[in-house]
Formats: C-alpha cells, sequence, structure tokens
C-alpha cells in the first residue's frame, strides 16, 4: 500500500504537477499511519495472547514446584472419573508425603526444605509417563493421576517411585542424606458417579497406612 503511494509521488515530482502533491502527501501519511496501526494491533494482540497463557499458568501450577496445583489436579482426577464411566476405562491414583519431613525443615532450614521438594518433583516426573498427571496438593504431599493403570501396573509405578526418590541423595549438610516417601495407592473401575473428595479419603488411608507399618513403603 506505502509503495503504491510513493510511485505516483515520485512522478509527479518529476513532471512538475506540484498541485497535486499535496493530496499525495497525505495520502502517504496514511498510508504509512495505517501500517504503523496494523503492526501495533498485531503486537498489541500477540502481548495480550502471551499474557494470557501465563495467566493460565500462574492458576493452574504450583508456584515453588512448577507442578499441578491443588485445584489443577482435581480437576484432572474428576475428567478421569467421567472417562471411566464413559469408556469403562482403569485408572489409578497415588497420594504420597515425605517421610519426616519436618525433621528436614528443623535440622536445615526451610531454604532447604524447599529445594527437596523441588528435587522430588523432578525425580516424580521423570518417573512417571507423560500422560500421567502430577500434582502438590499441599506442604509435602503430592498427587498423581495414571490413566489407564490397573492395580499391578499402579503398584509397579509407586514402588519405582518410592525407590528412585529412597536412592537418591539430597546433598543436605555435609553428610549423604537420603530421604523417603511413603505412598498410598488406589484403582478403579468405575460405573457410577463417585465424588473427588471420597477418593481422596480412601487413598488417606492407604497412606496412613503405609505411614503406620514403617514408612518409605507402598501400600494399597
Amino acid at each position: 500500500m506505502v509503495m503504491q503511494r510513493i510511485n505516483p509521488l515520485w512522478r509527479l515530482l518529476e513532471f512538475g504537477e506540484i498541485s497535486n502533491i499535496a493530496d499525495t502527501y497525505l495520502g502517504l501519511a496514511l498510508s504509512i499511519l495505517l501500517l504503523v496501526g496494523n503492526y501495533g494491533l498485531r503486537e498489541l494482540l500477540k502481548n495480550l495472547t502471551v499474557q494470557n497463557v501465563k495467566l493460565i499458568e500462574l492458576a493452574n501450577k504450583d508456584e515453588l514446584t512448577g507442578l499441578d496445583n491443588r485445584r489443577c489436579i482435581l480437576e484432572k482426577i474428576q475428567y478421569e472419573i467421567n472417562r471411566s464411566i464413559r469408556i469403562r476405562s482403569n485408572f489409578s491414583l497415588l497420594m504420597f508425603d515425605i517421610d519426616y519431613f519436618k525433621d528436614v525443615n528443623d535440622a536445615f532450614g526451610h531454604v532447604a526444605g524447599d529445594r527437596v521438594l523441588r528435587q522430588i518433583s523432578e525425580i516424580s516426573v521423570k518417573a512417571l509417563r507423560n500422560i500421567d498427571s502430577l500434582g502438590r496438593i499441599g506442604g509435602e504431599e503430592f498427587l498423581v493421576v495414571l490413566p489407564d493403570t490397573n492395580s499391578k501396573d499402579a503398584l509397579s509405578t509407586a514402588e519405582r517411585l518410592r525407590i528412585a526418590i529412597a536412592n537418591h541423595n539430597f546433598h543436605l549438610g555435609d553428610k549423604p542424606n537420603l530421604i523417603s516417601i511413603s505412598i498410598g495407592v488406589l484403582s478403579l473401575k468405575l460405573d457410577k458417579t463417585t465424588e473427588v473428595d471420597q477418593l481422596l479419603e480412601n487413598l488417606d488411608k492407604a497412606l496412613y497406612k503405609a505411614k503406620k507399618n514403617g514408612r518409605n513403603r507402598v501400600e494399597i
């Protein structure tokens, strides 16, 4: 559009048609303003899109670990409930927390405790499949959603996760420091509506069983 305005201007200057130069200049100026305006509008829309993505991430992610936050992971459980009823598929849930995590904070400080939470998050993500979901639901407690997973495979996944964390050196202080987790497992194949709170209650019982039986273990 701008070149269409410039070409007549060069012809006017060349042949001396002075009376039309002002109109051509005005048209050229308007074309430039429109071009800049369109570019500015595109940049504005691009920036708004980026900001919107960031806001969605803030709403769904745990700030410390980058994992799904409580609201987001519970929504994913509800999705799996609906999916299981619709297509009669299995899915499993894991709930785990860090054994004696208060002792870590007391002995090494909350900064070290935060570092442990981030490291456990990273180890857990590597131990899970791409289709699995991992969320931090509060403090040192985590929740895992395992789509299309039966009881046997869920126990295998939980044990793999437990071993990966138990064998990791978290480098707290001068001596090697190993940390463990306890895991509760729940496997389901639903044919009727089930409340998320009910599943969490059953998971909590399995986790408590793991704690009661000595920690650093998996219970179903």
